[in-house]
C-alpha cells in the first residue's frame, strides 16, 4: 500500500488553504465557461452549468471576503444587459423614445452599484488609515469602471450578433476575456490588503447560510461576545476594568488601552470593539453613544460615572 508523507500532508494542506490557487480556478472556469456558453448543443449548455457553478464555488473559496461584495459587479453586468436590450430590440416594439430613457436609466442604475461598491471599500479604507495604515486605491477604482466598460462593450457585440447584425462573436470573446481578468483584479485587490476588515454584506435569510457553509473560518474580530482583548487601533492588549453601575450597583467590564489611553466599547450595530472616544464606529460608521447601557438594569450612564470595583482598584495599584 502507498503511504503518504507528513510533508506530502502539509503540501496538501496549503494548497487547500492557498487562496491565489482557488482565485487562479476561478479566472480558469470563468473562462471555460465563456467557451462552452457559445456551443449550439445541449452537451455544450450542460457542461456551461457545470464551469459557472465550479466558477461560483471557487469565487467563494478564493475571495472569502470579497464574494459578496462581488454581487454589485453581478448586478451592474445584469442592468448592464438590460440596457443592451432596451437599445437594440425594444425599438421594434415600441417608441426609440422609450428605449433610450430605459436603456440610459438601466445604465445609470449600472453605474449607482458600483458607486455603492467603491464607497464600501473606500469606508474600509478609510478605517485602516485611522489605525496607521493606508492603502491607495486610485487605480483600483479606475479598474472599477473599467469593468462596467468592458461588460458594455462585451454584452452590446453580442446584441448585435444576436440581432443579426454581426457574423461572429470575436469581438465578445475578447471583451468578456479581458472582464474576466478585470473582475479577478477588482476581487483581489481588496482581498488581500484588507481580507476581514472588510465589512460583509448582510442579506436577510442568504447572508446566514453563506457564512455557515463558505466563510465558516472567518472571525468577527473584536467582539465582546468572543471576549477578544485586542486593540483595534494598535493591535495591543486591552485592559479590563470592573465598573459598578451607578444604579443597580452590578459590575460589568470595560476595555481600556494603555497604548492609545481609550476606552473601548461595543459598537450597537456590528459589534465590535470601537473607541470611545470617536464619533463613530471605525468599522461601520454607526454614532457612538457616549453613554454605556447597564446590562442588568438598561439605565445608561457616562463611563467617568461607572466607578471603579475594589478589585479593579488593586489591579491598577498593581501595574502602577
Amino acid at each position: 500500500m502507498r503511504t503518504v508523507s507528513i510533508n506530502q500532508l502539509g503540501f496538501l494542506r496549503s494548497l487547500k488553504d492557498d487562496r491565489f490557487l482557488w482565485q487562479v480556478c476561478f479566472i480558469a472556469f470563468f473562462l471555460l465557461s465563456l467557451g462552452l456558453g457559445l456551443g449550439g448543443n445541449i452537451v455544450f449548455t450542460i457542461g456551461w452549468g457545470i464551469m459557472a457553478i465550479l466558477t461560483l464555488l471557487f469565487a467563494f473559496r478564493g475571495f472569502p471576503n470579497m464574494f459578496s461584495s462581488a454581487l454589485y459587479l453581478v448586478l451592474a453586468y445584469l442592468t448592464v444587459f438590460g440596457a443592451v436590450i432596451a437599445f437594440l430590440w425594444v425599438p421594434e416594439h415600441r417608441s426609440i423614445n422609450l428605449a433610450v430613457i430605459l436603456g440610459f436609466f438601466l445604465e445609470g442604475a449600472g453605474v449607482a452599484f458600483l458607486i455603492v461598491l467603491v464607497g464600501r471599500i473606500w469606508k474600509t479604507r478609510d478605517h485602516m488609515a485611522e489605525r496607521g495604515k493606508y492603502v491607495p486605491l486610485g487605480f483600483w477604482t479606475i479598474m472599477v469602471f473599467v469593468f462596467f466598460l468592458s461588460a458594455n462593450a462585451s454584452l452590446f457585440f453580442w446584441g448585435l450578433w444576436a440581432s443579426g447584425q454581426l457574423n461572429n462573436l470575436a469581438g465578445y470573446i475578447i471583451a468578456e476575456a479581458f472582464m474576466a481578468f478585470v473582475i479577478f483584479y477588482v476581487l483581489r485587490v481588496p482581498e488581500m490588503r484588507f481580507g476581514k476588515d472588510i465589512e460583509p454584506l448582510k442579506i436577510p435569510g442568504v447572508t446566514p447560510m453563506t457564512d455557515r457553509f463558505f466563510t465558516k473560518d472567518r472571525k468577527e474580530p473584536l467582539s465582546f461576545k468572543e471576549g477578544t482583548k485586542t486593540c483595534p487601533v494598535c493591535n495591543g492588549s486591552l485592559r479590563t476594568e470592573e465598573r459598578i453601575c451607578p444604579s443597580c450597583k452590578q459590575e460589568q467590564t470595560f476595555y481600556w488601552c494603555p497604548r492609545s489611553e481609550a476606552f473601548f466599547v461595543e459598537c450597537t450595530r456590528c459589534g465590535r470593539l470601537t473607541s470611545y472616544e470617536k464619533k463613530e464606529c471605525i468599522f461601520c460608521s454607526q454614532p457612538v453613544k457616549k453613554k454605556v447601557k447597564c446590562k442588568v438594569c438598561d439605565n445608561d450612564f457616562l463611563i467617568s460615572e461607572w466607578k471603579l470595583s475594589k478589585q479593579s482598584v488593586k489591579k491598577l495599584d498593581d501595574w502602577d
